[in-house]
């Protein structure tokens, strides 16, 4: 991948990429993918390497969700989230694979 100083391209401009791509529904389903592959997702601590925790929040940071401001708008979405899965709007209703809840 060529560096962004290659083409005079700025912070704002891969961020807005990021964005393009990913606020797509295929783009959302490659980054949910992608975060999965990383163990972003994962409650098991044996699966969890900081390394890929550090990609997949360099991904979101470029994506706009997370930054140096804080992380307000990953947690708004948290919260809608939390509100729509309390609400019963969850997808599935299965056990916990992480029985130490």
């Amino acid at each position: 991948m060529m560096g962004t100083q290659d083409k005079g391209l700025t912070t704002k401009d891969v961020m807005r990429a990021y964005s393009n791509i990913f606020n797509t529904y295929d783009g959302q389903l490659v980054l949910a993918d992608i975060l999965s592959q990383l163990g972003y997702f994962s409650n098991q601590p044996e699966s969890i390497k900081p390394e890929c925790i550090a990609i997949a929040n360099t991904i979101l940071s470029r994506c706009g969700i997370m930054n140096s401001a804080g992380i307000g708008i990953y947690m708004e979405g948290l919260a809608y989230s939390i509100g729509i899965a309390a609400a019963g709007g969850a997808v599935k209703d299965t056990k916990e694979e992480d029985d130490d809840i």
